[in-house]
């Protein structure tokens, strides 16, 4: 892993195609009560990439945002991996960053893009609020248990990721706009 990840800056590319996946993805997702069609959508788009859909029940991971709960299941797209969950559900993380959030009761697309000075939070494509960038990444060991990376980002607090004793990520908790609001996910 980078001991500090300050210069790190996400490419327009990768933006782009964060955005474009998850419109795909979560197309349907305001017209409730599409669920199933959007299922069906997702799983077409999926095959179509040649991206797997048959992943062990052990893959499983659990996100808590808005005051909604899902089980996903994490795909591999790119840079990116994208969590899927049955309801249509989808958020995309490049490693260090969840960059874009769709569905969990939201009509429009959540999603969070570093420039050279500010973290942009974005909903539906519209800037909401600019702030400054958070801070560097910082580790520290979790006896017996791994990893945890810590990353301050103002008056919102401090994102996380989690590692178990194999240097895999388990959890990440990370600000999603500037209200504060925040996804939480959990290797089941």
């Amino acid at each position: 892993m980078i001991n500090s990840l300050k210069g790190l800056k996400t490419s327009s590319c990768v933006s782009l195609s964060v955005a474009l996946l998850l419109m795909v993805i979560s197309g349907c997702a305001v017209r409730f009560p599409q669920v199933e069609a959007l299922s069906e959508l997702v799983e077409a788009e999926f095959a179509q990439r040649g991206i797997t859909a048959d992943v062990p029940s052990d893959t499983r991971w659990q996100a808590s945002y808005n005051g909604a709960g899902r089980l996903l299941t994490p795909y591999s797209e790119g840079d990116l991996t994208v969590f899927v969950s049955k309801e249509g559900d989808a958020i995309a993380f490049d490693g260090w960053v969840v960059r874009s959030l769709g569905g969990f009761g939201e009509n429009t697309i959540a999603s969070v893009v570093d420039t050279e000075h500010y973290r942009v939070y974005r909903s539906g494509g519209e800037v909401v609020a600019r702030e400054p960038l958070c801070e560097a990444w910082v580790s520290a060991p979790i006896e017996g248990e791994g990893q945890e990376w810590r990353q301050a980002c103002g008056s919102h607090g401090t994102n996380f990721i989690t590692l178990n004793d194999d240097g895999l990520i388990v959890g990440i908790e990370q600000v999603m706009n500037a209200a504060g609001m925040r996804i939480s996910l959990r290797k089941l």
